[in-house]
């Protein structure tokens, strides 16, 4: 058995995502995070 997987990747950042058409896509998998922030206090897993 055969199967095609195709991934895209496209930016969040700004507004132009909205003109996305995402109906050739069965699924969308959307994954963000927070990078170089500052932390100063990290106590029963919540961020101040």
């Amino acid at each position: 058995m055969n199967i095609l997987i195709t991934t895209s990747a496209i930016s969040l950042r700004n507004d132009a995502w909205q003109s996305e058409s995402f109906s050739a896509f069965d699924a969308v998998f959307h994954a963000a995070g927070l990078a170089h922030g500052s932390v100063k206090h990290v106590a029963h897993g919540e961020i101040s």
